[in-house]
């Protein structure tokens, strides 16, 4: 029995639904990925070509890759600087304490000339006590730049190149095109 050879734009013309389950990331721009994978594949013949079955594979296929998109989504979206290769956040609690005991005193003592033989004491300060304290000190750092492995002319031929080459949508239509489509050229 010969498979007939049909391709996903042709399967979406015939049913627009074939992506219904299609599952992505939040803040993934549904039709754009849709587009890019019906653009990228469009003359390749699907592996499947019964339009239920290839709506539910879609579906499998997506739910299992669907976490991985939303990280390569989120590392796509980071803030950095793309000059600097160094970044580092540092938080630092310091806590001390120290007690003291202390104990100083002048008494001074007389003997008059009575009927008791001892010493009376005639005026003077006793003094003693302790202390103690504690302090904590919470500090943070952020120190960042270049460390000099790399130019900043680099980093940016770097940036250029990463910003030109990875989308969220090419890595999906990238996936799609692996697991679906048949690549004999």
């Amino acid at each position: 029995m010969a498979h007939a050879m049909i391709s996903i734009l042709a399967l979406y013309n015939y049913d627009s639904e074939i992506f219904e389950q299609l599952e992505l990331p939040e803040d993934a721009d549904r039709q754009t990925i849709i587009d890019k994978i019906l653009i990228d594949n469009a003359e390749l013949s699907m592996v499947y070509t019964e339009p239920e079955t290839v709506k539910m594979l879609i579906g499998n296929w997506s739910k299992i890759h669907s976490p991985n998109w939303e990280r390569i989504l989120e590392a796509l979206a980071a803030e950095y600087s793309p000059i600097e290769n160094y970044d580092r956040y540092e938080d630092f609690t310091d806590t001390g304490s120290s007690s003291t005991q202390q104990s100083t005193g002048t008494t001074r003592k007389v003997a008059g000339w009575n009927n008791d033989s001892a010493l009376t004491p005639s005026e003077g300060v006793d003094s003693s006590g302790s202390g103690s304290a504690s302090n904590t000190n919470t500090r943070t750092g952020h120190l960042h730049g270049n460390i000099g492995v790399t130019t900043a002319q680099q980093m940016i031929t770097e940036e250029v190149k990463l910003r030109s080459s990875i989308t969220l949508a090419e890595v999906i239509s990238k996936s799609f095109k692996n697991n679906f489509c048949i690549q004999i050229y």
